[in-house]
């Protein structure tokens, strides 16, 4: 049980290790997308809480602001892991 364990963990790490640039493209990509278009992601997620949740969304005045913040800090993010290829630089 031991051995199988320490593989699983070595493979975890593999695949941690790797993705690390595909993980920071998505990032980038979602990141540009709460940064150009918030009221857009805004209205999917009221409908998806209306439809899914049977719950209503609103969103206030600065809500999209604060998508617009979330999407700065995901952009630098992922620009970070697709650069670097990971949360330390080599």
């Amino acid at each position: 049980m031991g051995e199988r364990l320490r593989e699983l963990v070595t493979d975890t790490q593999t695949v941690v290790t790797a993705g690390a640039r595909p993980l920071g493209a998505v990032l980038l990509c979602a990141g540009i997308a709460h940064v150009l278009m918030p009221r857009v992601l805004l209205a999917v997620a009221a409908t998806g809480y209306a439809r899914v949740l049977g719950v209503d969304f609103e969103s206030g005045a600065t809500t999209p602001r604060r998508v617009r913040a979330v999407g700065i800090g995901m952009v630098l993010l992922g620009g970070h892991l697709v650069y670097h290829g990971g949360l330390r630089p080599t």
